[in-house]
């Protein structure tokens, strides 16, 4: 799966499940959560090995937040390895992700019997690499002979106590995250791309760039606030140059840093 837990598991379990929203060429495009992993597209990013985006849920509200409204596109991904993307396709369109089926849940008393019952509904799935999904299925053992795990209530539940066990943190593993900003314009009847990328690796024994990432910002805003270098007052997003541009300098420090280029194209 090329994927480990470091966040709520209940959240990457029901990811997509809003669909999503976004303009594209300047018409309002809606995506059904059934095809939202369908559409998962390649992406290479640095040095890293290729990846895959998906849309996710609303990019629309944000166009408003940066006051954006004259723009042709806007389009707000998570990025995942495609082997991910193509398995949760499956998996999606199997039903492994239902939360109303509490009866096929109830009725099964293993595994087998549960991923048996999913198939038996879903006839008509199908998957663009069968061997991949099958080594996929193999890796999460998901056709065993063993037990529902009483907790779970619906699918979710199962595909969540699934990944859980299968996909959860080990002391010697390092986590990594990754995010791309590509913006395009023109500026003096020439056309010009700019990407900012940030790639922040954790560390072993759960030090992850997860928690890093999430949790230095803010660090950083509250130490700012004590020292008094921000002079906003009530609540307020990191949208004002008062706190970004002395947070990122911090964050640059710890390693946190956004590398951008700009350069001309067709």
């Amino acid at each position: 799966w090329h994927y480990k837990i470091t966040w709520n598991p209940k959240n990457i379990i029901m990811a997509g499940k809003d669909g999503a929203v976004y303009k594209k060429d300047k018409a309002i495009i809606n995506i059904d959560y059934k095809d939202v992993f369908a559409h998962g597209q390649p992406i290479k990013i640095n040095s890293l090995a290729p990846m895959a985006w998906y849309p996710n849920r609303d990019s629309l509200k944000y166009i408003d937040l940066y006051n954006l409204h004259s723009v042709d596109t806007f389009l707000r991904t998570t990025l995942r390895y495609p082997s991910f993307c193509i398995g949760w396709n499956y998996f999606v369109h199997l039903g492994l992700t239902d939360v109303d089926d509490h009866y096929i849940v109830q009725n099964s008393k293993s595994f087998s019997d549960w991923f048996t019952a999913k198939q038996a509904l879903q006839q008509d799935v199908g998957a663009e690499d069968q061997t991949l999904i099958t080594e996929l299925e193999n890796f999460l053992d998901i056709n065993r002979t063993s037990s529902l795990p009483a907790s779970a209530n619906c699918s979710a539940d199962v595909i969540q106590y699934l990944f859980e066990e299968k996909l959860n943190m080990e002391p010697s593993d390092k986590d990594m995250i990754v995010m791309l900003h590509e913006i395009e314009f023109t500026r003096n009847n020439k056309n010009y791309k700019t990407t900012s990328s940030l790639i922040v690796k954790g560390l072993e024994n759960g030090r992850t760039a997860m928690a890093k990432t999430v949790g230095l910002p803010l660090g950083i805003a509250a130490e700012l606030i004590l020292d008094n270098k921000i002079s906003l007052k009530g609540v307020q997003i990191p949208v004002h140059k008062d706190i970004y541009l002395p947070a990122l300098k911090r964050l640059e420090e710890e390693g946190i840093i956004f590398n951008e280029k700009t350069e001309e194209i067709g």
